[in-house]
């Protein structure tokens, strides 16, 4: 017989005795010693964690024999899922790109009553969000000024009163707490927020590295991500977490911001609209990924200085594969701007008109040209103001000699002749 089959055997029946008459296998020596190990084996065999194992094991085996209905998502934009339920998702960036505004803007969508009276870059709530608790966990900004603004700003994009305290808004900040307690604590506020209701959970952890002592250590990150995966599937939670991006690349930040990654159901990065920060202030909002959809088009938007907070760009669309943005005028601006600086029956020529608007727009000449060809001949009025008066006016195209000009005509003063059909 073999040492191993001599062992199995032993093990089987650890009292039997060998040929030698002893009863030890030649690797156990103390029967006692070895019972005692067995003893010990079949104890963890029973600890906790198998019980949960097990209960695991037997609700899948009960959910496989249904029809599996995928849930449905709770933030979506044109009836495009954005965010899901239960799930951890990322906003990352470099600094000075708004990502807090933009999470600021989900927190508007769940707190909102009227979601058209919103202005958070078209996020709505789905029926599946119901009513939710938002929960903002900061972790930079000081508590005198700028924290309590990024609250009222939420508020206010949300269509709240600044002065009122909405029962489904809750917010703290981990600034004062020493770095090594910060997990702790944090697990803590969010056992006591668990404890409190029983709605849907929307938390936001701004910024996710300043959670823990350590963002490049695996263990600190670990911890992290296996509370918030605990959590996400033991209560009904949803994480969006905010994270920086390392200087100078499209990396989220450490150890914790590779692991975000790879659990994270949506990742949403926001830029600047060119390569390197420019003098516009167009950035762009990219899903990175999202759950189930292969594709979702890139959001251009803008600061506005009267929300304080972020709008759609609405006159760009983003270029994907030069991580820039196409102007796109559209008529209206055209002719709002031509109303400004034309005046009623004073000609402009071709090359004056294309050097005023390419001044204005910056856009390319064939662009602008399409745009006018839209303004001619009434397709679009001007309204101008003469002697106290509104007088309607559309733009007419004209040749004199050899050249073309424009001019701002009365409605019954214009040339009912198809001007179009001169070379631009």
């Amino acid at each position: 017989m073999s040492v191993i089959q001599k062992e199995a055997d032993m093990i089987s029946n650890p009292f039997r005795k060998d040929n030698t008459g002893s009863t030890s296998n030649g690797l156990l020596k103390d029967p006692i010693f070895l019972k005692d190990e067995i003893t010990k084996n079949m104890e963890s065999l029973n600890s906790p964690h198998l019980d949960s194992l097990l209960v695991i094991s037997e609700d899948l085996r009960q959910v496989k024999k249904e029809r599996i209905v995928f849930t449905r998502p709770i933030i979506e934009r044109n009836g495009i899922p954005i965010l899901y339920p239960s799930t951890i998702n990322v906003i990352q960036g470099q600094a000075g790109v708004h990502k807090s505004r933009l999470a600021e803007c989900f927190c508007a969508a769940f707190l909102t009553t009227d979601q058209t009276a919103l202005s958070n870059l078209g996020f709505q709530v789905t029926t599946s969000g119901g009513k939710t608790v938002v929960v903002y966990i900061d972790t930079e900004r000081n508590l005198n000024d700028q924290f309590p603004a990024a609250l009222q700003r939420i508020q206010s994009i949300a269509g709240i009163d600044k002065q009122a305290d909405p029962e489904n808004f809750k917010y703290t900040s981990l600034l004062m707490v020493p770095r090594e307690q910060r997990f702790d604590a944090l697990r803590n506020y969010l056992e006591h927020i668990r404890a409190s209701t029983n709605k849907h959970i929307f938390v936001v952890l701004d910024v996710a590295t300043d959670c823990i002592e350590d963002f490049n250590s695996v263990r600190n990150t670990n911890r992290l991500v296996d509370l918030m995966n605990i959590t996400i599937n033991e209560y009904d939670v949803t994480f969006l977490c905010v994270i920086h991006e390392n200087p100078g690349s499209e990396k989220a930040r450490g150890h914790l911001g590779s692991e975000i990654f790879n659990k994270a159901t949506t990742h949403i990065q926001i830029g600047y609209s060119g390569d390197t920060r420019d003098n516009t202030s167009i950035y762009v909002v990219k899903f990175k990924k999202v759950r189930s959809i292969k594709d979702i088009d890139p959001i251009p938007v803008t600061y506005c200085n009267n929300t304080n907070g972020l709008i759609p760009a609405e006159n760009y669309v983003v270029n994907i594969k030069s991580n820039g943005y196409t102007p796109v005028v559209h008529p209206d601006d055209v002719r709002d701007f031509l109303a400004e600086e034309l005046k009623i029956s004073v000609p402009i020529s071709k090359y004056k008109l294309i050097e005023l608007l390419t001044e204005r727009f910056s856009v390319s000449s064939g662009t602008l040209e399409d745009r006018i060809k839209k303004l001619i001949q009434g397709q679009l009025k001007f309204v101008m103001e003469k002697e106290g008066k509104e007088i309607e006016c559309v733009l007419v195209k004209e040749r004199v000699g050899k050249n073309v000009q424009f001019s701002l005509l009365p409605v019954d003063d214009a040339n009912p002749k198809k001007e179009d059909d001169l070379p631009f």
